[in-house]
């Protein structure tokens, strides 16, 4: 039987025999003693027993090589993963540690052989702490330590040595392992990670750099922004800022914009600077502004703008474009600087200019200029048209086309002068005579120079003037001529007035006499012979009184008129009120009967020789009074109008008698009168008395008036300084 079943004896290595195999395995022994089916002690087996025990026999047989067979595949299969399991263990990128309580090493992979640089087997039973970095094992001995008491997984950084003493970094990974003797030894698993400390490191060395140069940046920027403040502190005052986006609307203003364009920030943000627009410049003035910022370019101009009250101011303007990573303007900053006054200067300057030149043009002045170290003169037009020569474009002419006109015998004494005008760097005014080119005619020329000085002191340049007089010469003559006859004549005038002041001598004692004789003797007759004369022989005793008085008084009239061309002028102030009262209230005082209402407004006080003035108010008061005599209140109203453009005019007004206005151009001649004697009373010398008055204080006198309705007399005077 355990030739024909050996399986029924062998182990399967599956934990032992079953009991029920146990069982029929010595059945079946005990029938294999039996001999043909004969028991040893003789007895007999049955053979239905026999066949049971056989066909169990067989049915386990088939299970156990089914089983063997299934052993055999776990065992194939085992082997794979073993030697699969080997790969893993020796050729893994980490490398394994076995401990034992004592700190050797029991067991090592090959890649922890690899790592730290030593042959497996020579590994092998040293001391771990030989392979730990001196710095680190105080590292290593409290993860151990807190293993062992914890029991839970440990994880730390540390180094380990090399067999050639080179260190390298390793995350270590330790746990304890229990074998089957329930002792403990420690696991480690570590893998290299000098590369990942080196790049930690130069993290840290590079964060440790951005940390330094982010404080230095922080430090630079607040110095810049401090700088930038500072800057943006200068820039507002002393430039006009703005800043508009995209489509020019502005987004900023700054202080010193809106003071000088008189719009508040609030009237200016969201507006275009169509604002303060002055309408000065054209339509394509702006529109090559825009196209050139709208091309990301700086522009740069002057532009005339207008304040919101209206005035105009000059700035010279920069706009700078700020582009977008498209490189498209997104906003533009104008930067201005007020230059109104520098503009008005300019213009000033320019208008001056142009007056000069006018000036020249109006006066025949030609410019000239002679540079000392060229030699070479530059005229202006006028200098060409004097000469007689075609201008030229540029004005330079060389020094002998000027000498060359100079007359041969005022040439030498001209240059001796401007010689001693370059020596001295002083000024110079001549007289000579040039032929001029074009007619060939003789010209007096008179000019005038100035040395301009250079820095070393010495005369450099030598401006100045010409003029042809030749004209004003001739005229010159022709005045000494007239001012020859005219001295002849003054001399003959003086001898008339010498001769006149003795006829108004002679006058003025020769004929007043004999009337004084008429009035006197004519008196007394009519008061001696009161009793034989008759009336009509009184009456014309009377008119020859009169006459004689009208005579007298005829005569002082003329005698006055006479000697204001001769009597000298003696201006001060003159209270024209208090005049022109005390002249009316002397007037009136002689016309006791009448009934004369004065209207005196307030007079500006005049500048003039006073007596003369006296005389003035006197004839104009006194004719308001004689031709009002038959009114039954006469009107006389004295006044002065303000706002007047020749000096102040003063006027006397009356409701007398007028005249017609057609016959006032006479009024003011000698012996000139609109009435009758019988009429009204007077020599006709009055009123030519206040015109000669009035004219020489500079003044004129006229007036208006209409018959029956009175009179108005002005007259002008300068008002009193």
């Amino acid at each position: 039987m355990d030739e024909l079943n050996p399986s029924l004896t062998k182990d399967t290595g599956l934990g032992g025999p079953s009991p029920e195999l146990i069982d029929l395995r010595k059945r079946a022994e005990a029938l294999a003693k039996v001999k043909g089916g004969i028991s040893r002690d003789g007895g007999t087996i049955p053979s239905d027993e026999l066949g049971r025990v056989f066909h169990d026999l067989e049915v386990y047989q088939i299970e156990l090589e089914m089983q063997n067979e299934e052993l055999r595949h776990s065992q194939l299969a085992l082997a794979a993963a073993r030697a699969r399991y080997f790969d893993l263990y020796e050729f893994a990128p980490v490398g394994y540690l076995a401990l034992s309580h004592q700190g050797l090493i029991e067991q090592a992979n090959l890649s922890a052989a690899t790592m730290l640089e030593i042959p497996r087997g020579e590994i092998i039973t040293k001391p771990i702490s030989r392979f730990i970095h001196p710095d680190d094992q105080d590292i290593f001995y409290l993860s151990r330590k807190r293993l062992l008491l914890t029991g839970s997984f440990e994880n730390c950084d540390l180094r380990m040595v090399k067999a050639t003493g080179e260190s390298l970094w390793v995350h270590l990974s330790a746990t304890i392992a229990h074998g089957e003797e329930d002792a403990s030894e420690l696991r480690l698993i570590f893998t290299n990670i000098s590369e990942r400390k080196q790049a930690e490191q130069e993290i840290f060395r590079l964060n440790a750099d951005l940390d330094q140069r982010v404080k230095d940046r922080t430090a630079e920027l607040e110095v810049s922004n401090a700088t930038l403040a500072e800057f943006k502190s200068a820039l507002d005052e002393h430039a006009l800022v703005t800043i508009t986006d995209a489509a020019g609307k502005i987004t900023y203003a700054n202080e010193k914009f809106c003071k000088t364009s008189g719009y508040t920030t609030e009237e200016l943000i969201g507006q275009s600077h169509h604002l303060v627009n002055s309408g000065f410049h054209p339509v394509e003035f702006f529109k090559e502004l825009w196209q050139t910022i709208d091309a990301g370019k700086v522009w740069t101009g002057e532009i005339k703008n207008r304040t919101k009250t209206g005035t105009f101011y000059w700035v010279n303007t920069t706009i700078v474009p700020f582009l977008s990573y498209e490189g498209r303007p997104f906003q533009y900053i104008a930067i201005r600087n007020d230059i109104t006054k520098r503009k008005n200067a300019e213009n000033a300057l320019a208008e001056s200019e142009e007056r000069r030149r006018l000036a020249v043009e109006a006066a025949d002045i030609g410019v000239w200029e002679w540079d000392l170290q060229t030699q070479q003169l530059r005229w202006e037009a006028n200098m060409f048209k004097i000469y007689g020569r075609e201008p030229l474009v540029d004005g330079l002419i060389p020094y002998n086309t000027w000498s060359d006109a100079v007359l041969p015998a005022d040439l030498l004494e001209q240059e001796a002068q401007l010689a001693q005008v370059i020596a001295t760097g002083g000024r110079g005014k001549r007289e000579f005579r040039i032929k001029r080119e074009s007619d060939g005619k003789v010209r007096i020329i008179q000019a005038s120079e100035m040395a301009v000085i250079g820095q070393d002191g010495k005369s450099i340049r030598v401006v100045g003037i010409n003029m042809d007089v030749t004209e004003r010469k001739e005229a010159e003559g022709e005045i000494q001529k007239l001012n020859d006859d005219l001295s002849r004549r003054a001399a003959e005038l003086e001898r008339a007035n010498k001769e006149l002041e003795a006829f108004s001598y002679s006058v003025s004692h020769d004929l007043r006499a004999p009337l004084r004789a008429i009035d006197g003797f004519s008196r007394m007759l009519a008061e001696d012979c009161t009793e034989i004369l008759t009336a009509e022989d009184q009456r014309k005793l009377e008119i020859i009184r009169i006459e004689a008085q009208r005579m007298g008084k005829l005569i002082d009239d003329l005698l006055m008129f006479s000697r204001l061309g001769r009597q000298n002028l003696e201006a001060s102030d003159v209270d024209m009120n208090a005049l022109a009262k005390e002249v009316y209230e002397e007037l009136i005082s002689s016309e006791p009967g009448r009934q004369v209402h004065l209207d005196l407004h307030p007079l500006p006080h005049a500048f003039g020789t006073q007596a003369m003035i006296r005389q003035v108010w006197t004839n104009l008061i006194s004719n308001g009074i004689k031709f009002t005599k038959h009114r039954e209140v006469g009107e006389i109203e004295i006044g002065a109008l303000e706002n007047a453009t020749d000096g102040c005019v003063y006027y006397v007004k009356d409701n007398g008698a007028g005249f017609d206005k057609r016959y006032a151009d006479k009024l003011f001649g000698v012996f000139q009168r609109l009435h009758s004697q019988q009429e009204f009373q007077g020599t006709g010398v009055g009123l030519a008395l206040a015109q000669r008055i009035v004219q020489r204080h500079g003044g004129r006198i006229w007036a208006e008036a209409e018959v029956d309705h009175g009179a108005t007399f002005y007259f002008t005077l300068p008002i009193s300084k």
